[in-house]
C-alpha cells in the first residue's frame, strides 16, 4: 500500500522580500578528508561525510536566504532585546506543531518539517536543531536529520545516503521605537542519486529538489518569523504570560545586557 502524507506544503511564489546567493560547501569535500575504511578510490565529485561515510557523486543543493520583518519595540523591561535574550528552552512555545524539544537533550529542539513533494514521491524530514543565545545575535545550528517518507522513499534507504547541514542566525536593532529583526542562513544537502532518479540528468534532479527546499525554507521561516513577532507582542503586552515563559525556564534566568 502506498503511504501518503495527511497534509502537504503548498509551495508559495518567492517572496520579493527574500535574497538568495550562491553559498560555499559548510564542510570539506572528498580531497580534504582520507577516509579510514573505504577501498573504493575516492572520486573528485565524492563527498565525504561529517561520520566518515562517502557519498558516491552526490547531488549538492545549496541555498542561502535572509528574510527581515518589522516590529513595534516596547521597550524597558518588556524590550525587544529583553525578549529575544530569553532562555533557549522556551522556544518550543512558538509553535508546539512546529518545533518540539528534545525529550532526550532539553537544550535542543525537534524541528518537524511539513511533507515535501518532489517529483512523484514525498518526503517529511525530522531535523534536531541546537540553539545559541550570544550577545548580538541567536544561532540556530541543525546537523541531524530524520527522513519519512513514501515507500519509495523507505525503499532507498535515504537516510544512510545523504548529508544535511544548515545554520541560521537571528538578529536585531532597534531605533528604541521599531525594531528590524532578521533571520538568515545557509542550507547544504548532499544526496546520492538513486534509482529511480538516478536515470535523471543531475541539473534538472538539482533545479526541481532545490525549487522544493527553497519553498520550504520560505514557508518555516515565514511561520517561525510570524509567531516570533506574535510571541512577543504576547509576552510585551501580558505579564501573566510572561510569568508562565519564565516558569518554563525550570529555575533558568534571562540572559541580559549588564
Amino acid at each position: 500500500m502506498t503511504r501518503t502524507p495527511r497534509t502537504m506544503m503548498h509551495l508559495p511564489r518567492l517572496s520579493s522580500h527574500m535574497t538568495y546567493r550562491s553559498c560555499p560547501v559548510l564542510r570539506g569535500s572528498a580531497g580534504d578528508i582520507e577516509p579510514e575504511q573505504d577501498p573504493t578510490p575516492l572520486n573528485p565529485r565524492d563527498h565525504v561525510c561529517r561520520d566518515g561515510r562517502i557519498l558516491r557523486k552526490p547531488v549538492h543543493l545549496c541555498i542561502s536566504h535572509s528574510k527581515s520583518n518589522t516590529v513595534k519595540d516596547y521597550g524597558g523591561e518588556v524590550s525587544i532585546d529583553r525578549y529575544m535574550r530569553l532562555p533557549v528552552e522556551q522556544y518550543s512555545m512558538l509553535n508546539e506543531s512546529l518545533i518540539t524539544r528534545n525529550p532526550n537533550d532539553p537544550d535542543k529542539f525537534i524541528l518537524q518539517v511539513p511533507p515535501l513533494s518532489i517529483l512523484s514521491v514525498w518526503i517529511q524530514p525530522s531535523v534536531e536543531v541546537s540553539v545559541e543565545t550570544l550577545e548580538d545575535r541567536v544561532e540556530l545550528k541543525a546537523a541531524n536529520c530524520h527522513i519519512d517518507g513514501s515507500n519509495t522513499i523507505i525503499k532507498m534507504g535515504l537516510d544512510k545516503r545523504f548529508e544535511f547541514e544548515a545554520i541560521s542566525t537571528m538578529q536585531w536593532k532597534s531605533d528604541g521605537n521599531l525594531a528590524e529583526v532578521t533571520m538568515s542562513g545557509s542550507l547544504n544537502v548532499w544526496c546520492e542519486k538513486l534509482p529511480p532518479f538516478n536515470l535523471m540528468p543531475t541539473a534538472i534532479l538539482q533545479s526541481a529538489s532545490n525549487a522544493v527546499l527553497r519553498a520550504a525554507i520560505i514557508t518555516i521561516q515565514r511561520i517561525f518569523m510570524k509567531n516570533l513577532i506574535k510571541d512577543y507582542e504576547i509576552w510585551a503586552n501580558d505579564p501573566d504570560y510572561r510569568d508562565k515563559r519564565a516558569r518554563a525556564s525550570e529555575g533558568k534566568h534571562e540572559r541580559v545586557p549588564a
